[in-house]
């Protein structure tokens, strides 16, 4: 077993492996390192003719009409082959009984609605999506209601942890698959399908990235999540359609770099602690406890102090000679017998008879 400062040093050092073990898995995520770089928005991306934003040329060839005509033709394009339109709506509402929920593949009668949507979002810019989506539609409510949703704006802040290329429909849109979660659902997966991915941002298996999405809830996607076995069922994830505005790390709020920073901070701090109280331990309590021992007189292997030892042992001197010192002298009782004849054949012990 462990003595006493043996058991301690062991777990003084568990704690800092605990402790470092918690940096790393910390300081491993991207987002933790936003605290370094200035809060800078993004830029908007350049049009072909030097402004800035998307090109809207929807309302180029309406400017030059009177104001009230301008904004009833600018209603009409908006609404023109999207979901606003009354026939695009209702066209749509019976391609929707096709639509199967859970299946791990789309289905081939699903196509016609699927780039219908792609249709619809490729008609509208973000922000025109953004303007009359729902922000408050829950994981729950998509999963347990599809029917109801079914063709419904719907706005995320999404986790982005995985863009993958998902080729080009059948009308040669390019498109991607983009998966992730948001603070309500958490470990509950978001798929989503994105018309024009924001340039640079990552792609791959693995990211860590953030964004806002705006897109129709379509179906709910079966998967297998990973290191499932084959006879296990599928989970579901809402599949949606739609636009993505990238948030790059440089563009992270000023309120969640604090958060991180403070979050990095606390880590160090308690790192610092474990390690100062072990060498406070040491300082302090280690050191004076060896040197009261030393001063009391007594090894801590040994269970007497060494004048209680000699103390014990000085009977047995005889006559100042150390060379005597813890012999035993034989009694009279082991060298003669009881009269006065030696054992074993020695010499008489007993007084000698006169001639």
């Amino acid at each position: 077993m462990f003595r006493g400062s043996e058991l301690t040093r062991l777990v003084g050092g568990l704690m800092m492996m605990a402790v470092l073990l918690l940096l790393f898995f910390r300081l491993r995520d991207p987002n933790m390192w936003t605290w370094f770089v200035a809060h800078r928005p993004a830029a908007a991306p350049a049009r072909a003719d030097g402004g800035k934003g998307p090109p809207d040329v929807k309302t180029s060839s309406a400017s030059k009409l009177p104001d009230h005509r301008q904004e009833d033709a600018q209603r009409a394009a908006d609404e023109a082959g999207t979901d606003q339109d009354p026939g695009e709506a209702r066209e749509a509402a019976m391609e929707f009984q096709a639509v199967t929920d859970g299946s791990l593949e789309l289905q081939r009668e699903e196509m016609v609605p699927y780039d219908r949507i792609v249709r619809w979002v490729q008609n509208q810019s973000f922000d025109a999506l953004m303007r009359r989506a729902r922000s408050d539609l829950l994981f729950r409510q998509l999963y347990q209601s599809p029917d109801k949703y079914r063709g419904k704006l719907v706005a995320l802040n999404l986790n982005v942890r995985q863009v993958l290329d998902a080729g080009k429909n059948d009308n040669g849109v390019q498109l991607w698959e983009v998966v992730g979660w948001t603070r309500e659902s958490k470990a509950w997966l978001y798929w989503t399908i994105v018309v024009d991915l924001p340039q640079g941002m990552p792609t791959g298996p693995d990211v860590s990235e953030k964004a806002r999405f705006v897109g129709y809830f379509f179906k709910l996607q079966g998967y297998h999540e990973a290191g499932a076995k084959p006879n296990e069922p599928p989970l579901k994830a809402p599949l949606l359609i739609g636009r993505l505005q990238w948030e790059p790390v440089a563009a992270a709020a000023p309120g969640e770099a604090t958060s991180e920073a403070t979050w990095g901070m606390l880590l160090v701090a308690a790192a610092g602690a474990a390690i100062g109280l072990r060498l406070a331990y040491l300082v302090l309590v280690r050191k004076p406890r060896r040197k009261s021992e030393l001063a009391a007189g007594h090894h801590p292997r040994m269970s007497l102090p060494v004048e209680a030892w000699l103390d014990d042992r000085s009977h047995l001197a005889n006559d100042g000679d150390s060379r005597l010192v813890g012999r035993r002298e034989p009694n009279d009782e082991g060298r003669t017998g009881g009269d006065g004849q030696p054992r074993d054949g020695g010499p008489p012990t007993g007084p000698l008879d006169e001639p």
